[in-house]
């Protein structure tokens, strides 16, 4: 055993096991192919794929899958000439013929009576059995093709052009034989010479089809066994054995061993009888291993269906099927990687990142299985997971110098771990945040790269707010006593513990430097198919902690005592990392006052931070006012973001994903909860918010009355302009004094505009470049049309060009600004600045999503990813709810208690998700009844007995295929459960309504079905001052006691805009004033009356008579006597009341009604 991780970083052994990665990413490559897919369908689909395969000029004939490449004879030192000789047409006289190479009396006797009677003997003699598929097998992959075949689209075109010319041929004998049957005597002699030629040209052309298909077909197989030649010069060594790449991932497949009672880890090879006795196969052994770990225990007993050819389908992993496989781009693509491939396996350190991301770029598109209900899991998620225990698994074979017994072989999670969300919560600034943001994520870059490239020993699986895992190999000595792989010594005689705590908190040019200390544990030993999330240690709550040595060391010199950074809490108010900095700071020069803008520490001082976090802020700005990277096309400021109204509004989404990471809620769907499964279900939900980021928002186009279906009508989130302002700025010292791209207000007397100053370079003079929303300030301005960004920017243009302006230094909350110069003879240009969305990404992980958006857009937004929640997570939104919530505030609250009250308001209610859910009786259901497999409709619509109402959806993506797996409700609750199973699930379609007297409606005759739900929700609040965030807490029932209503189940966020639209009608609604006197007439009673149950039947029959007498006459109108039931219940319980704050009191919105 090597007691040093330092040997995996000699350039022979990395490249050896990056290699070894990359036959795991490959091994599966043969499933990117449509003639894999035309296998697999319905048996009576497979003729069409085979003629559209042809038609497209994608048919490879015998096509197998898991040829990678012909078997090398050479490795044979037994039954070569037979296994190689001709293509055997049967297993039995493959057998026969190869009785003579058993030497054995007892293994003749038992190939003899394979070849007797083979059905009831391969039970009888297994192993032999095997060592016959083998040869089989062998025999089989020397003559069928594979992977590397590749299809020459220009030479089939020939092909093609003579089926043409057989086809028009076809259709003229055709009508000669129609004439024939129906021609004079005298015309039969001349039709029937005509058929005759015909028929003759026909055979010809017939015999011309199958020598060009001939050629064609051999040049094309002379090429894929030149490409096999390729990966054939790439070896893989491991200890003692060696192993070309195209012989590895032709051979490691189960159907080369044998399993003694299907027990995985008893694998023995049927290869090695037919091997040279020198040949081993640990290395094929170990990749099957893998393979199995993750790919076995993906099956589970249910009732899988084929699709038909044209109903090929990707789902997610929750059955969501947006789109169809397009497997036309599967041939093209597959070679693009395999030529990639050999690129990397020339310079595989080098190449390894690049290579990846391009990797799981096309292995994306691919299925691992077509089946429903695991149409679910991609080729990526097989491959990436596979690799890594492969690549853990040859890493572990180095160390210990051995491969050791297949049941010993297992896995550790490493984790790095922190609290996240705290430690972004600490931000003042936008900047700061984006700036710690960006710091983590190169932190785990850097730890990625030491164990994945550095010191390869495996790869990163998971990573969120709260860190990374990685999974390593589990190593143990001679005499089986385990060792610990971060105590090992790696460079510098460093362990790997100290190593990664290192890497992790230098990274940067203004490195977290003991500022955040991850915690750094490997979990406990794991077989593969033991592996979740769970194991990892500190997976639940990790802890913020910074490195105490660090703190001390920053405080050691007593000059540098001050208050404390009001940033990071740490540092000193003005400390500086650079010694010379603190020179210039306490030189004479400084103190005459020469250079002080220059001084970093009086700069950090003046903002009450230290010098750390004001590089980190100050290299943002620069960044953003230099448009690197294209940084423009975002914003970093928060009033950029903000609405019209000077209000911002933090966009929150969680995930409630604990019991699908555990696995046990994958159970419900009737599928396995392997890891690729379960690696399914975080990347979907991390694809979620991505989309949400990328499409929703930027993209987004609804009016004022978005409704719950999210139909687009007016433009929402448009891109916003800004004005670069340039002149000549008189001050009392030089132009220096104004601080690099540094924020500064321009005194516009009605108002203030928020600028960054972009020093001169390149002989270019210095100017401002707006960090405002140019629409406030217009609107402030009294500007025609303020609320279009180009007529902003002309009234803010028209106000300030040629004009002086005042420059201020940017005032902080509740401190007043002060003045620091002039600037001259304004001039102003929009020319060549970029444009920008208001949205600001915080965090976009599996669970948590963070944005800053205007506040006036933010309900839109939050409906319409409402919207997209029920279309693609529809099918088990009972199970995986998503809670939204919006803190809303003025533009100057500070950052930090905005993050804090948003933190509050999306925290998981209850520590153990299975206490978490609530019993619903179902109301009614239409249709009645479902007929599982014949029913027309595609979906079922579900009222349940608390108002809420569902449409689910009961087919699969093709919309003929019932689903069977996905709709299942829970009839108990998982806190009273041991394990879920089909006992505890009731399927949508068994769904019953309430039954009720038919004597008296009011009697219940016999209750609907009764489900459990585990509910979304909907929160928001208002912080019209910062200490509001202290009102955001919730008791054991998951509510709020300052605000009892709140939150609300997301369906009924709905009801909010409905509820507006009816209250705020132009024609039959109620105006501002009587809006108001409404609701606080009916609160006071409320509290007067200390009501507490809303049904209350005094209360209830006081808000009718308020209703009435508020609407007058229009109360009988039939717009608001359809939604009398709605008015009085959200009165009632209190929605009313929050309807009209969040639309008038913190969206600003005016009722219709004059």
């Amino acid at each position: 055993m090597s007691s040093e991780l330092k040997l995996l970083a000699k350039p022979d052994i990395r490249d050896n096991i990056l290699k070894a990665e990359l036959a795991g990413l490959l091994h599966n490559l043969g499933k990117l192919d449509p003639n894999f897919l035309a296998n697999v369908v319905e048996e009576e689909d497979k003729p069409i794929a085979c003629q559209e395969l042809k038609e497209q000029k994608y048919y490879i004939p015998d096509y197998r899958f898991k040829r990678f490449s012909a078997p090398d004879l050479v490795l044979l030192q037994k039954g070569r000439s037979i296994i190689g000789g001709v293509k055997w047409s049967a297993r039995i006289e493959l057998a026969q013929s190869l009785l003579g190479e058993f030497k054995s009396q007892d293994d003749r006797n038992a190939i003899q009576e394979l070849v007797t009677n083979w059905e009831e003997a391969k039970k009888i003699y297994p192993l032999n059995y095997h060592i016959i598929e083998a040869a089989w097998q062998l025999n089989d992959y020397l003559y069928a093709n594979g992977p590397l075949y590749r299809c020459s689209l220009d030479k089939r075109d020939r092909i093609i052009k003579v089926e043409q010319e057989i086809n028009s041929f076809k259709e003229e004998l055709k009508l000669i034989q129609n004439q024939l049957l129906n021609s004079e005597k005298s015309q039969k002699k001349e039709l029937g010479t005509k058929k005759n030629s015909l028929k003759k040209t026909l055979e010809e052309l017939d015999v011309r089809k199958d020598k060009i298909v001939s050629e064609i077909y051999q040049i094309e197989q002379d090429e894929q066994a030149t490409f096999e030649t390729k990966f054939r010069a790439y070896l893989l060594e491991i200890v003692s054995e060696k192993w070309a790449l195209a012989d590895l991932l032709t051979l490691f497949w189960d159907d080369f061993f044998y399993q003694p009672n299907n027990d995985g880890y008893k694998r023995q090879s049927a290869l090695e009888f037919w091997f040279n006795y020198s040949k081993t196969t640990a290395i094929l052994s170990l990749m099957i291993l893998s393979h199995a770990e993750i790919s076995i225990a993906e099956k589970k007993e249910t009732t899988f269906v084929k699709p038909k050819w044209n109903s090929l389908h990707v789902a997610t992993a929750f059955g969501y099927e947006r789109q169809k496989l397009n497997w036309k781009n599967f041939h093209d693509s597959r070679h693009n990687l395999l030529s990639k491939s050999l690129e990397f396996l020339d310079h595989p350190q080098k190449r390894k990142n690049t290579f990846k991301t391009y990797c799981r770029k096309i292995l994306e598109t691919g299925l691992g299985d077509t089946q429903w209900p695991i149409n679910d899991i991609n080729l990526w998620d097989y491959a990436s997971t596979i690799s890594t225990l492969f690549k853990a698994g040859i890493a572990k074979a180095i160390l210990e110098k051995r491969f050791i017994k297949l049941d010993e072989v297992k896995w550790h999670l490493l984790s790095i771990r922190y609290d996240g969300l705290s430690f972004l919560n600490q931000s003042h600034h936008i900047s700061d945040l984006l700036a710690r943001r960006d710091l983590l994520n190169d932190a785990l870059e850097e730890v990625k790269a030491i164990i994945e490239v550095d010191c390869p020993m495996g790869n990163e699986i998971y990573r969120d707010e709260n860190g990374a895992i990685l999974i390593v190999p589990h190593l143990i000595e001679n005499d089986g006593k385990t060792i610990e792989v971060l105590d090992l010594p790696t460079e510098k005689n460093r362990t790997l513990a100290s190593l990664l705590q290192e890497r992790f908190s230098r990274v940067g040019s203004h490195p977290l430097d003991g500022e955040l200390k991850p915690s750094i544990a490997l979990s406990q030993e794991l077989h593969g198919k033991e592996i979740k999330l769970q194991e990892a240690p500190g997976w639940k709550n990790p802890k913020l902690q910074s490195d105490p040595e660090s703190v001390s060391k920053w405080w050691e010199n007593k000059n540098h005592h001050g208050e404390v950074c009001t940033v990071c809490s740490l540092r000193p108010q003005g400390y500086v990392e650079s010694e010379n900095e603190w020179k210039k700071h306490t030189s004479e020069e400084h103190k005459s006052g020469q250079y002080p803008i220059k001084c970093n520490v009086c700069k950090a001082q003046s903002r009450s931070i230290c010098g750390v976090c004001l590089e980190r802020r100050s290299k943002r700005s620069e960044k953003w006012a230099l448009n690197k990277d294209h940084e423009q096309e975002h914003t970093i400021w928060i009033n950029e973001v903000a609405d019209t109204n000077g209000r911002i509004a933090l966009l929150m989404g969680r995930f409630d994903l604990d019991g699908w990471l555990e696995g046990t809620l994958i159970e419900t769907m009737q599928k396995s909860a392997s890891f690729a499964r379960v690696r399914r279900c975080w990347e979907t939900t991390r694809k979620f918010w991505e989309e949400v980021l990328q499409e929703i928002i930027p993209k987004i186009e609804t009016d004022q009355n978005a409704n719950e279906k999210g139909n687009d009508k007016g433009l929402i989130l448009k891109n916003q302009k800004r004005l670069r302002i340039g002149g000549k700025f008189e001050s009392k010292t030089e132009i220096s004094t104004l601080g690099r791209f540094h924020v500064y207000e321009l005194d516009l007397k009605v108002v203030k505009l928020n600028a960054v100053w972009v020093p001169p370079a390149n002989e270019e003079s210095g100017y401002f470049l707006t960090a405002d929303n140019l629409c406030y300030i217009a609107k402030q301005l009294n500007g025609p049309d303020w609320n279009i960004p180009e007529k902003a920017a002309e009234a803010i243009i028209k106000k300030i060009q040629n004009n002086d302006l005042t420059i201020l230094e940017a005032s902080k909350y509740e401190t007043p600004s002060k003045v620091k110069g002039v600037l001259n003879n304004v001039k102003i240009t929009t020319e060549g600045i970029a444009e920008y969305a208001p949205l600001i990404k915080i965090i976009a992980e599996p669970s948590v999503f963070m944005a800053l958006v205007p506040a006036e857009k933010a309900n839109d937004i939050a409906l319409k990813i409402k919207r997209k929640f029920e279309i693609e997570l529809g099918k088990v939104r009972d199970r995986l709810p998503i809670h939204l919530g919006i803190i809303y505030a003025p533009r100057r609250t500070p950052l930090r208690a905005i993050l804090d009250a948003g933190r509050n308001l999306i925290q998981s209610k209850k520590d153990n998700w299975k206490k978490r859910w609530s019993e619903w009786e179902v109301e009614k259901v239409n249709p009645e009844t479902w007929d599982l497999k014949n029913a027309p409709d595609l979906f079922r619509t579900v009222k349940f007995t608390n108002g809420i109402e569902w449409e689910l959806p009961m087919k699969m993506g093709n919309d003929k295929t019932p689903d069977y797996w996905y709709l299942h409700f829970l009839s108990k609750s998982p806190d009273k459960i041991d394990t879920i199973s089909n006992e505890n699930l009731i399927h949508a379609s068994e769904l019953k309504s309430r039954i009720y007297n038919e004597n008296d409606y009011q009697k219940i005759k016999k209750s609907g079905s009764k489900v459990f739900v585990n509910p979304s929700t909907f929160d928001f609040e208002f912080l019209d001052t910062s200490g509001r965030r202290f009102e955001i807490f919730y008791d054991k029932d998951a509510k709020r006691p300052i605000r009892p209503n709140r939150p609300y189940l997301l369906d009924e966020l709905v009801k909010f805009g409905k509820i507006w639209d009816v209250i705020s009608d132009v024609n039959i609604g109620l105006t501002n004033s009587q809006i108001n006197a409404l609701i606080e007439l009916i609160e006071k009673r409320r509290t007067d009356w200390k009501i507490t149950n809303a049904n209350e039947k005094t209360f209830n029959d006081f808000i009718e008579d308020a209703l009435k007498e508020t609407w007058g006459k229009n109360w009988s109108k039939e717009k608001i006597k359809e939604n009398h039931e709605l008015l009085k219940d959200a009165a009632a319980s209190g929605m009313l009341a929050d309807v009209i704050e969040l639309y008038m009191k913190i969206m600003k919105k005016n009722s219709n009604k004059k």
